[in-house]
């Protein structure tokens, strides 16, 4: 099936609003089914993954610890997930209000890593041009509306492929956000509320509404056509993207030993 698409072509995986664990793997069989093709070509020039999240769902950073990033207690009260993801980087809140992305590509013109970083983000830059928006990079990963961040990513790498996955926010819940997070560095630590209310922005707040999924999903396919010049094309998962998907749900996303092994 993954032969049908020719060099230049991307294929799309739209898993819709879903369990946030299954999303996580979906991602993770993508880059290691891409992985294991890589020496023969038999496989899309690059896989784009969209979905958005219910039920909401804490995403920690590989390397951080739960006790010091995450509320657990509040989260279990209200209905929270709290899974460990496969990248670095800090812990985010997600839900059925962001629009995320996970994009396996070859790296191998990407060159570094903060050009990788630069070179991705550019699809979002060119989805908020769309929607009459000026964004820019901002540090390492972060892209900006002016001074306030709109969307965030994370990498990681199996050996010539990256996954970049990072969030488009079309609706923020900062009073929920500076509840249930509580960094440990003293970047955040004392002042999140303020900071999720200064430092972070949205569609909703900047357009003055909130775009549908359908009218943002299709701005960031789009967006990520422009930046690179390729077509993006819908697909389904392979055979072996499927196993693998139950394989990382039972080893890893839906086991709490993983969630929670720091």
């Amino acid at each position: 099936m993954t032969s049908e698409f020719p060099r230049g072509e991307w294929r799309l995986i739209d898993s819709g609003t879903t369990d946030p664990a299954y999303t996580m793997a979906v991602d993770e069989a993508i880059l290691l089914s891409r992985v294991r093709k890589d020496n023969n070509g038999n496989a899309p020039e690059a896989t784009l993954h969209l979905y958005s999240r219910d039920p909401p769902a804490i995403s920690l950073g590989y390397f951080q610890k739960v006790d010091d990033e995450v509320h657990i207690e509040l989260c279990k009260q209200l209905g929270i997930q709290i899974l460990r993801r496969g990248s670095g980087g800090g812990a985010i809140y997600t839900d059925s209000k962001q629009l995320i992305y996970g994009l396996v590509i070859p790296g191998q013109n990407l060159g570094t890593i903060q050009n990788s970083f630069s070179m991705i983000s550019q699809g979002i830059i060119e989805t908020l041009k769309l929607f009459g928006l000026i964004g820019e990079l901002k540090g390492l990963n972060d892209v900006v509306i002016g001074d306030k961040k709109i969307s965030g990513c994370a990498q990681t790498r199996k050996g010539n492929i990256i996954l970049q996955h990072g969030t488009f926010m079309m609706e923020l819940d900062a009073s929920k956000i500076s509840q249930i997070l509580t960094p440990s560095t003293t970047k955040f630590r004392d002042k999140v509320s303020t900071d999720v209310c200064s430092r972070l922005t949205c569609l909703a707040n900047i357009l003055g509404y909130t775009p549908s999924h359908k009218d943002v999903k299709n701005k960031l396919i789009q967006g990520f056509e422009n930046a690179f010049n390729v077509k993006i094309t819908i697909g389904t998962l392979t055979e072996q993207e499927n196993v693998l998907v139950e394989e990382l749900l039972e080893r890893k996303y839906h086991n709490q030993q993983w969630n929670f092994k720091r």
